[in-house]
């Protein structure tokens, strides 16, 4: 039956953090079935079989989810929907292909870890890469500033200019290799090749090529991308440097909520007691969060102030590879699950608390002390155009 698999070449890309056995595949499988509502037979079901010097796994099956446009009386009229998952491990990364199946947050926080944008980047944003499009985030955490901005052009590098680079984080962008069109998102770790479908073993085998390029150390990234603000370790932060303002990414939240195809749904409660908020409900939930919170450091917490009653509601925790939401007590989020729609709202399994799920996605910003910093989406960057500005300016004009 995987002969019959025919997919595009685009898959998320992880970084193993823990070995993944034979059998925490199949609890893996085992867990997508169970939360699924009256799974069929599967269509095709493979647990660690090797090609190459890969191995991958991959499971199919039907599942039944309310229709999405109709407000029907419970257990009414089902949608009958096909979905797979196609898991391929290969030194240590993984690469997950899918639609209308998911790997469990819980799982990804156990066993995956984040690609580091300057690996991606040596991937997919090599020197003979040409940039069609760029998707590109403000450094500043502001929701009164200009949040994101896309370029596009047949070839950027000559239409973009140091002064269009300055204060911005590229957070996705699609390149030419020749004939060759590729798509990156850093981070999400999803990168995308424009192809005909492919069936399983082409997808392992691009899988494994992709992945090559992602270790190989020698690569050096485009100079049009290194124009931008550009991602360094989090140990690298001096010791003088604090952080010094907190913000939600509250956009990434209602992407995630009303973008499709895999919607979410905001939950109060969990189980049985779990009810779906209404758009009101949203909206106070979102504007409880949507502002920068000051960052005090008292003793060695660095503790999260609201800004108009000036209380500690929270705190983050900086340590060398990350910094993490350890804490954020408001009573509009109180309670208050995140879950994917297609699911029933009383499965447990599948919500995952507010405050958790805005740590592991890492939508949040953090400002620094230093204005050239900033982490967000997981990652430390530095620009240095503020320090540098002149010398790119007098670089423009004489290579211009």
């Amino acid at each position: 039956m995987i002969d019959w698999l025919r997919a595009t070449k685009s898959a998320n890309f992880y970084k193993k953090t823990k070995r993944l056995s034979k059998k925490a595949v199949v609890d893996l499988f085992r867990t997508v079935r169970q939360s699924s509502e009256a799974p069929s037979r599967n269509i095709f079901h493979h647990v660690k079989e090797s090609l190459g010097h890969a191995s991958w796994s991959a499971l199919a099956f039907l599942y039944e989810r309310d229709p999405a446009f109709l407000d029907l009386p419970e257990g009414d009229i089902k949608e009958c929907v096909c979905g797979f998952v196609l898991l391929v491990e290969y030194r240590e990364y993984v690469a997950v292909f899918k639609s209308n199946l998911d790997v469990p947050p819980a799982f990804k926080t156990e066993y995956f870890g984040h690609v580091a944008d300057s690996r991606v980047e040596a991937a997919i944003a090599r020197t003979d890469s040409t940039f069609e499009q760029i998707r590109l985030r403000n450094m500043a955490a502001s929701k009164h500033t200009l949040r994101t901005k896309t370029l596009e052009a047949n070839d950027l590098q000559n239409v973009v200019g140091p002064a269009g680079a300055s204060r911005y984080v590229p957070r996705g962008y699609r390149v030419r290799q020749g004939r060759d069109h590729y798509s990156a998102s850093p981070d999400s770790g999803k990168i995308s090749m424009r192809s005909e479908r492919a069936g399983h073993e082409e997808l392992v085998e691009w899988a494994v090529s992709v992945i090559d390029l992602l270790i190989n150390q020698n690569a050096v990234p485009s100079a049009f991308i290194r124009a931008f603000a550009r991602p360094i370790a989090l140990a690298s932060i001096a010791s003088t440097t604090i952080p010094t303002h907190f913000a939600v990414d509250v956009p990434r939240l209602i992407e995630e909520l009303f973008e499709p195809a895999e919607t979410m749904q905001f939950v109060r409660g969990a189980g049985a007691n779990a009810v779906i908020l209404n758009i009101d409900e949203i909206d106070t939930v979102l504007a409880a969060i949507v502002d920068a919170f000051p960052i005090r450091r008292v003793r060695n917490e660095l503790r999260l102030i609201h800004p108009q009653k000036n209380i500690q509601i929270g705190r983050i925790n900086v340590a060398k590879t990350r910094i993490s939401l350890r804490k954020l007590q408001l009573p509009e989020i109180d309670n208050i699950y995140i879950k994917p729609a297609n699911l029933p709202v009383d499965d447990e399994t599948s919500s995952v608390p507010l405050k958790s799920y805005i740590d592991q996605h890492n939508f949040f910003t953090v400002l620094f002390s230093d204005s050239t910093l900033v982490y967000l989406d997981g990652e430390l960057y530095k620009d240095d155009s503020l320090i540098d500005g002149s010398k790119r300016w007098l670089e423009a004009i004489f290579t211009g």
